[in-house]
């Protein structure tokens, strides 16, 4: 897969890992291994950190279980049953409070990992979602997940670093004119892209 256009390599990123068998099929979240997709993808994240302990590094996690359709680990959604009576809500449902429980632990054990390394201090992790909801549960936002609007922008999201930052440089001045910040832009994302525009 490395450095094909469209894959994470070719955008940037040194390496990635995806299970060859992810698709949007029900049973494609549990890989080759028979290890529930979370579990499998946090075990590798866990592994990569204790391999890259000792040199600065960048995770992107991105838990694919809190997506339909959800197919959680049978123990979960039996204690789901149990809480969330059916019916209750379109957005709430057992199985998705038992995928969103998965992907929580698959967190926690992230978090972990960082502390018993001792890297939790000076890392920066940030925690949010990759678009907004579904139209059901974006109001009174415009607009929903896919949409460029409110409704499929915004999201919750929280960061975390314990140790304070010392800064290297510091302004509080904008660019005088509107134009300014036009050439202030395109000129930051050149000098940040991941290659070289053609």
């Amino acid at each position: 897969r490395n450095g094909a256009p469209g894959n994470p390599t070719g955008q940037g990123f040194d390496i990635y890992h995806r299970p060859d068998d992810f698709d949007f099929e029900k049973d494609a979240y549990r890989n080759a291994k028979g290890k529930y997709l979370s579990d499998a993808l946090c075990d590798d994240a866990v592994a990569w950190i204790e391999k890259n302990k000792d040199k600065p590094f960048f995770l992107y996690f991105p838990d694919h279980s809190v997506h339909e359709p959800f197919d959680p680990k049978p123990e979960l959604l039996a204690k789901y049953k149990k809480k969330i009576p059916t019916g209750l809500d379109k957005g709430i449902t057992p199985e998705y409070a038992a995928t969103c429980e998965a992907a929580d632990v698959s967190v926690g054990r992230i978090m972990a990992t960082l502390k018993r390394l001792n890297l939790d201090n000076d890392t920066l992790v940030i925690f949010t979602s990759d678009n907004g909801g579904l139209p059901y549960v974006v109001n009174p936002l415009r607009g929903s997940k896919g949409l460029l609007y409110e409704g499929g922008l915004r999201v919750p999201g929280a960061i975390r670093r314990i140790s304070p930052w010392t800064a290297s440089a510091s302004s509080s001045r904008l660019p005088p004119a509107p134009h300014s910040i036009a050439r202030l832009s395109i000129g930051t994302f050149r000098a940040t892209s991941a290659r070289a525009s053609p």
